[in-house]
């Protein structure tokens, strides 16, 4: 944690008015500002005693403070050498002893700087001589406790800094400071510090704009789970991260309108959607971006995400696969369970289904990368949905040490009481596995040799395939990929391009589509091609 995010250190300031020297208002001072309200030396030095500690954490020594209460000469000699002082707190500390022992009215311009310069929160407290409306002690713990999981999960260019300022929250000032900090995860910090120096009803109002900008999740997080939705859990973070390679290198976010499929689910905002327009024409780019807004929202959008991907046939990208299984009831006596029985099972499991319940099963099976999904209307059918071989083996492992027995029992037993189930168990074949295992072990994504041939294609002989309408109706594309080929100036390049990103099944297909248009040339090179 950073050093200007930490108080302590204070000391009540000595009221004993002979250690203090007496000064009048010099010349060169700023004209003062006329405040019907009641201040003098003793009252200043009692109001900052009595609110020390908010007061030096509330206030943010900027070069603009500094500069505009050493306006005054007399003010000026008070403030030698504090930007050599090493921690804000010593900075505050300086600046809120500098009125000390002077008259009312030169305290009362001294309270007028700081309502000009971005404190009109800090001046309110000796105007209205109550710090009641400064940051509590709580929010400001929340803040510094919370920093790690903040840094983690805010996405500090979502659009929040306009809000920001739009309400009034952070200032032009605020804003700059944060966007000169280049990297991100030094920008959360940044706005964390200002917004620790800022007002209850300011952090209120941050709150409620995280819920306007797609920030939802963190709006979880400084409630301590009373509100918003969980961000993404570590498994979907985990399984971002370990095929970030090939989603950067498969995914097509430039000849297909994968965005406006994001934004038209809610997985992105328009915001978020320009900014990764902003990335230009360049695939790997904006898929960047696309990954990095994505691991900084809500666990709720994370389907609609995968659903994004499957509309516009990119669903081998991040493929899944789905072991399925039975429920079965096992009640009290050992007796039979009936057709009503079973049924009561399958509406109490959807209904959890449907509410997103986070429990004791959910949360077991979302850190092991698994989701339990699809369960069927009218008999004790249900799908382990899942990306991963590690995942499969994890709940295999579950299963095989009756874990998951016990907690489906635990999770939907005391939802049965009025029934004689006493148990519930998961059965899932040993086929299942095989079969998902299989799967897993067919390539979805064009492999790699088959990727370098296109590649090596839109260098070498690009200029020697003929794409026209006949050719891409051949092919297995959508219609948006298919104007988007015509539309441009290089066709057989975009065409290669987007190829590059299909599964690779449709590699032999393309082949053919060349060769039923006799371009053989073509054929020659990508079915001679291979990689050493």
């Amino acid at each position: 944690m950073h050093t200007h995010l930490i108080f302590g250190g204070c000391v009540n300031i000595c009221a004993d008015n002979d250690t203090m020297a007496s000064s009048s208002l010099s010349s060169s001072s700023p004209p003062s500002v006329t405040v019907d309200y009641d201040i003098d030396s003793d009252k200043y030095k009692q109001i900052f005693n009595d609110s020390r500690k908010k007061l030096l954490r509330s206030i943010d020594p900027t070069p603009i403070l500094i500069n505009a209460i050493s306006f005054s000469e007399q003010f000026a000699s008070k403030l030698d050498g504090i930007k050599s002082q090493p921690t804000t707190t010593e900075k505050a500390l300086t600046i809120l002893t500098v009125p000390i022992g002077e008259n009312t009215e030169m305290i009362k311009s001294f309270i007028s700087l700081l309502n000009d310069s971005d404190h009109k929160h800090v001046a309110d407290v000796f105007i209205k001589k109550s710090s009641e409306h400064l940051l509590s002690d709580d929010r400001y713990e929340l803040l510094m406790t919370k920093l790690v999981e903040l840094q983690k999960y805010l996405d500090p260019e979502c659009g929040i800094l306009d809000e920001l300022i739009t309400r009034g929250v952070f200032s032009l000032s605020d804003k700059e400071t944060v966007d000169s900090v280049k990297i991100r995860y030094h920008k959360v910090n940044k706005i964390v510090e200002i917004l620790s120096r800022k007002t209850n009803s300011d952090f209120d109002q941050f709150v409620n704009i995280l819920h306007e900008v797609g920030q939802e999740h963190v709006v979880y997080v400084l409630t301590e789970n009373r509100k918003g939705s969980p961000p993404m859990n570590d498994a979907i973070l985990t399984l971002l991260s370990k095929r970030r390679k090939v989603i950067i290198d498969s995914m097509e976010s430039v000849n297909c309108p994968l965005l406006s499929e994001m934004e038209s689910l809610g997985v992105f905002t328009p915001f978020d959607k320009q900014r990764v327009e902003g990335e230009g024409n360049i695939n790997w780019r904006r898929n960047e971006q696309i990954l990095y807004i994505l691991q900084r929202k809500p666990e709720r959008i994370f389907p609609n995400f995968l659903k994004s991907l499957r509309n516009t046939k990119q669903g081998h990208v991040l493929r899944r696969y789905k072991a399925h299984a039975y429920v079965h009831a096992e009640t009290t006596n050992s007796t039979p369970v009936e057709g009503t029985t079973d049924q009561i099972v399958v509406d109490v499991v959807r209904k959890d289904q449907c509410s997103q319940n986070d429990n004791p099963l959910s949360k077991t099976l979302k850190n092991i990368g698994v989701e339990a999904t699809d369960v069927a209307k009218e008999s004790t059918k249900i799908k382990f949905t899942l990306f991963t071989e590690s995942s499969l083996e994890q709940l295999r492992s579950l299963l095989s040490s009756r874990e998951l027995d016990r907690l489906f029992t635990e999770t939907y037993c005391p939802q049965l009481v009025h029934t004689n189930i006493k148990s519930l168990r998961v059965e899932i074949a040993d086929g299942e596995f095989e079969r998902c295992r299989k799967e897993m072990a067919q390539p979805a994504l064009m492999t790699p040799e088959h990727q370098t041939a296109l590649e090596l294609a839109q260098e070498k002989i690009a200029d020697k395939i003929e794409v026209d309408e006949d050719l891409l109706k051949r092919l297995s594309l959508c219609k948006y990929r298919t104007q988007a080929i015509l539309g441009s100036e290089d066709k057989a390049r975009v065409l290669l391009d987007v190829m590059a990103r299909r599964p690779d099944s449709e590699f032999q297909e393309f082949v053919e589509a060349l060769r039923n248009t006799g371009q053989t040339e073509a054929v020659k090179f990508l079915s001679g091609f291979t990689l050493y």
